[in-house]
């Protein structure tokens, strides 16, 4: 099974994210040997849906190219790709990520996979400065970006039920776009599915590993302070969560 112009343009008349898609045979193929194909050295990712915390369930995804990545870093907003989107540059990236919700749709499939398109990342921990009036943050001696959101661009949804992939290519269309406009938009990402394919169809060398020996050396493991310092601390931490406080230099 696959999509269709028809269905593209049909979609484009109420949503705004829309998937070009094909769906394929993949049982001699792992989730991980597709990662390799697809992804291989860029950025991308792999999710496994899980049950009960323990067990692989029915879906594998796999992720690159999105069609747009925002970057929270040193209270700027950092914007890789280009979407047809007016927003406030306030420096706040979940006034961006509303601002997304607002204008960005995508339409519910039947017998889709459950994840082929929306904000895919992290929030970390300081993104609740942009809530809560707190002191100034300790010194970032890591340099790590407070967050990072993808919209996802292109994937895999492995199927382990039906041994079925879908390929999935995402376009964003804009509102009260002419249908020769849809139709251009159409090819385009029917052509950057076609590379997907042929990327998750690359021959890879797989050699059998053994698997890893337990007859390592420990890590050896030095505490960055004393006992006594970490209990002192933690009662500090105590303290100023009864007092309301949840943050503290």
């Amino acid at each position: 099974m696959k999509s269709s112009l028809e269905q593209f343009i049909e979609h484009a008349k109420e949503h705004t994210v829309i998937p070009v898609w094909k769906e394929l045979v993949a049982d001699l193929i792992t989730p991980v040997s597709a990662f390799e194909r697809i992804v291989g050295d860029q950025s991308g990712f792999l999710l496994e849906s899980v049950e009960h915390g323990e067990r692989w369930s029915r879906w594998s995804f796999i992720g690159r190219n999105p069609l747009l990545t925002i970057k929270k870093v040193a209270n700027q907003l950092l914007i890789e790709g280009e979407i047809p989107l007016e927003y406030d540059d306030n420096g706040k990236i979940l006034d961006y990520v509303r601002t997304l919700q607002r204008n960005l749709s995508a339409p519910q499939i039947e017998n889709f996979p459950p994840l082929y398109s929306g904000l895919l990342g992290y929030l970390g921990y300081d993104i609740v400065r942009e809530i809560e009036d707190l002191p100034p943050p300790a010194n970032d001696d890591l340099q790590v970006p407070d967050a990072i959101l993808s919209i996802i661009g292109e994937v895999a949804a492995f199927d382990h039920w039906s041994q079925r992939v879908f390929l999935i290519a995402n376009a964003i269309v804009k509102p009260q776009s002419s249908e020769s406009e849809i139709t251009e938009t159409y090819y385009e990402t029917k052509s950057r599915l076609d590379s997907l394919m042929l990327d998750g169809a690359k021959p890879l060398s797989e050699p059998l590993l053994d698997p890893p020996g337990l007859n390592t050396d420990p890590v050896e493991v030095k505490p960055t302070m004393s006992e006594n310092e970490y209990c002192e601390i933690v009662e500090k931490a105590k303290d100023y969560i009864l007092d309301g406080k949840f943050f503290f230099r």
